[in-house]
C-alpha cells in the first residue's frame, strides 16, 4: 500500500522539484523493498510466508503478494523521455539531466539487488495450456519494450520524436540506443560486499523472446541508417549489439551447462 501511495503521487505532477523527490523516493523503495518479494530457493519470498500470504475467503485460494512494479511503471512511464527546460534564473538548479537520470534509475531498478537463488539466468515466459507463451511483466521488461518502441516505433502508431531538444529523428533513436545500453549493459550499483548477493546485469532478467525481437529491430534500424548515410546511428547500433553479445556469452554458456548437467 505504501508503494502504491508513493506511485500515485506521480500522477499529474508537473513541479520539477516534486518530480525529482518522488523519483528518488521510488528508486529507494525499489532498492529496499523489491528484493524482499523475490522468490527464494523454496519458492517463497524473503518475506515470511505468514506476512506474504492472504487467504481469499470466497475462493479459498492463497494469494502471494508481489512487489507492485507495474504500478510504479505506469506512474513514471508518461514522463519518458523527460521534456523539461529550466526557466531562466531558476533558483532551484534542477536540470533535465537530473530528472532524466532519476527517471532512468527507476525504470532500470538501479541499485536493487536480488539474492543469487532468486535471480534466474533468464526469465522464462509463462506457458498456457494451448502452447501460448505469456511474457512476465516486470519493470525491466516494460522499460525494455518502451525503449525499443522509441527506437523503432510501430508502423500503426502516430509517434513523433519528442521535442525536448533532440534535433532530429536520428537523435531520438540514438537516445533510445543509449537508454537500452543503460538498461541492459550496466551492472547494478551496490555498496554491499555480502556474498549472499549476486551482482548481475539486467540482461539476465529479459526473456529470450524479447532478445529475438530486439535483434530484428536493431538489424532493420541499422540497415535504414546505413542506406540513409546516418553513420552515427549505425555505429551506435553496432557498438551496442557487440557489447550485448559479449554480455550474453556467459549467460548462454551457463544455460547450456545447466541443460547438459540434467
Amino acid at each position: 500500500e505504501f508503494v502504491s501511495l508513493a506511485s500515485s503521487c506521480m500522477h499529474g505532477e508537473t513541479d520539477p522539484r516534486c518530480l525529482l523527490q518522488i523519483l528518488r523516493l521510488l528508486n529507494k523503495i525499489q532498492q529496499v523493498m523489491s528484493p524482499l518479494f523475490a522468490p527464494s530457493g523454496n519458492g517463497l519470498s524473503s518475506v515470511s510466508a505468514a506476512d506474504q500470504m492472504e487467504l481469499d475467503a470466497t475462493e479459498g485460494e492463497v494469494v502471494i503478494a508481489t512487489f507492485p512494479s507495474i504500478e510504479i511503471f505506469d506512474a513514471v512511464a508518461p514522463y519518458y523521455p523527460v521534456q523539461f527546460t529550466p526557466p531562466k534564473n531558476d533558483p532551484h538548479g534542477i536540470t533535465r539531466d537530473m530528472l532524466q537520470s532519476a527517471l532512468m534509475a527507476v525504470l532500470c531498478e538501479r541499485g536493487a539487488l536480488y539474492k543469487s537463488s532468486s535471480n534466474p539466468l533468464v526469465i522464462r515466459e509463462k506457458q498456457h495450456d494451448d502452447g501460448r507463451e505469456e511474457e512476465k511483466e516486470t519493470m525491466i521488461m516494460l522499460a525494455a519494450r518502451m525503449f525499443l518502441e522509441r527506437l523503432e516505433p510501430p508502423k500503426s502508431s502516430d509517434y513523433d520524436p519528442p521535442s525536448h531538444g533532440a534535433e532530429s529523428d536520428v537523435d531520438d533513436k540514438l537516445n533510445a540506443v543509449r537508454d537500452l545500453s543503460y538498461l541492459l549493459l550496466l551492472p547494478p550499483l551496490s555498496s554491499s560486499s555480502s556474498s549472499q548477493w549476486k551482482f548481475s546485469s539486467n540482461v539476465a532478467r529479459v526473456t529470450p523472446a524479447f532478445f529475438s525481437e530486439l535483434s530484428s529491430s536493431m538489424a532493420r534500424v541499422h540497415e535504414e541508417a546505413v542506406s540513409s548515410d546516418e553513420k552515427s546511428l549505425a555505429s551506435a547500433i553496432r557498438k551496442f549489439s557487440s557489447s550485448l553479445a559479449r554480455t550474453l556469452e556467459p549467460v548462454t554458456a551457463a544455460i547450456v551447462n545447466r541443460v547438459e548437467s540434467r
